[in-house]
Formats: structure tokens, sequence, C-alpha cells
């Protein structure tokens, strides 16, 4: 930046204040237009977005459904995966994660076994989970803390490059049909 002479400096930065008052007005009419206009699409748009939402949900939950209460036939009894001209239903199980329902109820059952230092961390004596989720059979025996591994449905529509998840509910029956 040029040095401005000391006579100057007033009238200097006085332009400049009024260049910055006139760029912060047409800023500020600026966003107002941008607001108004992106309101406008939304109000447009946001109902029709809303209701598709509403209904690939529910497609996506018809799918679910009907895999649930038919996997054996349409995988043929060899697997979790079912290829159709429109898309691929796959299914497979989550990560396991530890679920602690009673933390004391589970350290009393790890101290009665004698698994603290194996289960827990020294001085906090707090549950050690990765060392619990290694070894499930333990878990599984232990009161207060369980395992939870859901088994998750994969529809991938290929031609549109669209993944979408949801969970396999383990107790699907045939009440859930809607005939």
């Amino acid at each position: 930046m040029t040095a401005v002479p000391q006579a100057e400096a007033i009238d200097m930065l006085q332009s400049l204040l009024d260049d910055l008052s006139k760029t912060e007005s047409r800023l500020a009419e600026n966003e107002l237009a941008k607001d108004r206009e992106i309101k406008a699409v939304l109000d447009k748009f946001g109902p029709r977005v809303d209701a598709l939402t509403t209904v690939r949900e529910e497609l996506v939950d018809r799918i679910t459904s009907i895999y649930s209460l038919h996997r054996t036939f349409l995988t043929e009894g060899k697997g979790k995966m079912v290829v159709l001209r429109g898309g691929t239903l796959s299914a497979k199980f989550a990560i396991a994660s530890l679920i602690v329902d009673d933390e004391a109820r589970a350290m009393l059952y790890i101290k009665r076994m004698g698994k603290l230092k194996v289960f827990t961390k020294l001085g906090k004596r707090t549950l050690l989970k990765d060392a619990l989720k290694k070894n499930p059979e333990f878990v599984k025996k232990a009161p207060g803390i369980h395992l939870d591994q859901p088994e998750n449905l994969t529809i991938k529509l290929p031609t549109l490059g669209i993944e979408r998840i949801r969970r396999l509910h383990p107790l699907r029956t045939t009440l859930d049909r809607t005939d």
C-alpha cells in the first residue's frame, strides 16, 4: 500500500468509509435477495421432496419386509444375496457393539470369575469394551452386558449408483404380511 500524505488522510479515509458503507449496503441487499430466492425454491420444492422421501422410505421398508419374509426362497437357501433386474439385495451382519445394561452387575460377575485384569481398566475399574467384544462367549454368560450385532440389508441400485441400508428385524414373521 502506498503512503498517503497527512493532508489527504482525512479525505482518503472518508472516501474509503463511504465506499465501505455502499459495499455493505449492496452486500446486505444481495444477501436478502439470495435468502428470498432460496426460500422461494424451498417453498416450491420442499413439499415435493418431503413427499418423495416418504415414498422412498416406505418402498425401502416394504422391500426389507419382503426380503425378511422370503429370504430362503429368494436366496435359494444358498446365502444372503439376491440379484434382480432392478438391483441387488444383500444381508450381512454389522460389527458387534457391546451394550452395557448394568455395569455394576457386569463388574461383580467379572470379579467373581477372576477376570478383572482381563476385562477392566486398572485404577478406574471401568469395562474394557474391546476386550469384552473379543470374547463373545464370556459376554453371553455375563449379566448386565450383551453384544448387539444387527443384520443389515443393503439395497443397491447400480444404474443410479445408490445404496440404502436397513436393519433387518431378527424376529420378522409372516404376521408382517400385508395382503
